[in-house]
C-alpha cells in the first residue's frame, strides 16, 4: 500500500481489523470489512478499479476475492498472494493475473544471498536504502521511437540520460 501511494497510484484498503485501520495514514481512504464480501468490495470501488492486491494469509480467501473481483470487474488487473505452490494455479484460475508466492520467493532470496551476496546488495540498495536517489523504471519503446532498429551503444544511453540498462524484453 505505501508503494502504490509513495509512485501517486489511487488505493483503498479493504480491513476488517480496526486497530490497523486506525494506525494508518489518515489520508488513505479505507472499507471496513472482509474482502471476500461482495458489498464490501463493490463499497471500495472495484467495479472502476484498474487493480486489486489480494493479500489475505489464506490462500482460500486470495483465491474467493479473485473469483470475486474478475466476476464484478472482467478487466482488472489482480495480483495475489499464495503461501503453498498448489494454490498458485488455483489463484490463476480464479482470474489472478499474477501470483506471488511469498514461501519460494523468500527461499530463492535466502539462495541467491549465499550464492551472489554483491548482487542481492546492489538490488537491496536500489529498493531500500537510497530510494531518491536509484530507481528502476520500465520504458516501452514505441515503433516510431528513434530507439528502434538501433543498438543501446549507438544511442549513448548512459552518457545522454544517466540511466544504467539492466534488462531488454522484446
Amino acid at each position: 500500500m505505501r508503494e502504490l501511494v509513495k509512485n501517486g497510484t489511487p488505493v483503498v484498503v479493504v480491513e476488517r481489523n480496526v486497530g490497523w485501520l486506525e494506525e494508518m495514514d489518515d489520508s488513505i481512504p479505507y472499507v471496513e470489512g472482509d474482502a471476500t464480501a461482495d458489498d464490501v468490495l463493490i463499497a471500495a470501488g472495484i467495479e472502476r478499479a484498474a487493480g486489486l492486491v489480494a493479500a489475505l494469509p489464506s490462500d482460500a480467501d486470495n483465491v474467493f476475492i479473485s473469483l470475486t473481483a474478475k466476476g464484478l470487474n472482467p478487466n482488472i488487473q489482480i495480483v495475489a498472494r499464495a503461501e503453498r505452490t498448489e494454490s498458485e494455479e488455483k489463484l490463476r484460475r480464479a482470474g489472478a493475473d499474477k501470483v506471488i508466492n511469498l514461501a519460494f520467493l523468500s527461499g530463492r532470496r535466502m539462495a541467491m544471498t549465499m550464492l551472489k551476496p554483491v548482487s542481492v546488495d546492489y538490488v537491496d540498495t536500489i529498493f531500500h536504502e537510497h530510494a531518491e536517489q536509484y530507481a528502476i523504471e520500465e520504458i516501452t519503446i514505441e515503433p516510431h521511437s528513434p530507439f528502434v532498429g538501433t543498438s543501446v551503444r549507438d544511442q549513448e544511453v548512459r552518457t545522454r540520460f544517466g540511466v544504467t540498462i539492466i534488462a531488454i524484453q522484446r
